[in-house]
């Protein structure tokens, strides 16, 4: 469809006494189970709905994984007040429908929560909090780990060195896990095996880490 007519706001649109409708509509890809079984099903309220569907715009929209969102966006994105977005993350977390997970402000590493100190700096500075819609066999933390190099405490046996850590960075810029990642993009027909988009940036990520170093391409996705 080839439409050339200016695409209006539709947040201004719904302040208009009567409604004209929404303008030419883009897309983001959203599970079809999300739709079809959890919104039919109620097991969810519809804050939760909101939620959910609002973390699923902010990473899917944006071909990301996961994204970084504090609750002023959420409050401001789902209408809910602090008290509300938090009651809903906790549920929607609860019902293995999102993914959370914390990193601390000052070194990077992987936080349990969002009030513990870090485990890596003993920092108690407020960490970022990432959320990511729940996919099966896909871990938040791994993301994390692959793309922001961070430790996850226990990742590497429970007293990780930080020869071990910068260990690992440096295997990310070897030739050989170079060479690798080529062939998983290119087995993956150069597209995200998630989205199927082929217009953005792609990664490759660790969907296990037992055989770092000697992966097979079944141990990674794009």
């Amino acid at each position: 469809m080839n439409d050339s007519r200016p695409i209006s706001d539709p947040a201004q649109n719904l302040t208009d006494p009567k409604f004209s409708g929404f303008s030419v509509p883009n897309t983001f890809p959203c599970p079809n189970e999300l739709i079809d079984n959890v919104m039919s099903s109620g097991q969810c309220t519809p804050a939760e709905i909101c939620i959910l569907l609002v973390v699923n715009r902010q990473t899917f929209g944006f071909h990301k994984m996961w994204d970084r969102l504090s609750d002023s966006q959420l409050m401001q994105k789902a209408s809910l007040s602090k008290q509300g977005v938090t009651n809903c993350l906790r549920n929607l977390q609860e019902k293995n429908l999102i993914q959370v997970a914390y990193t601390c402000r000052k070194c990077k590493a992987i936080r349990p929560d969002g009030k513990s100190e870090c485990p890596a700096c003993a920092s108690r500075e407020k960490p970022f909090r990432w959320l990511a819609i729940k996919i099966q066999g896909i871990s938040i933390t791994e993301y994390l780990r692959d793309i922001l190099q961070v430790w996850i405490p226990g990742s590497q046996g429970n007293d990780a060195t930080e020869e071990e850590r910068q260990s690992y960075a440096e295997y990310l810029q070897s030739p050989k896990w170079k060479e690798k990642r080529k062939r998983k993009i290119k087995e993956a027909g150069f597209r995200c095996q998630l989205c199927n988009n082929k217009e953005s940036a792609l990664h490759v990520h660790h969907r296990t880490y037992e055989n770092v170093g000697n992966e097979k391409l079944s141990d990674l996705i794009v």
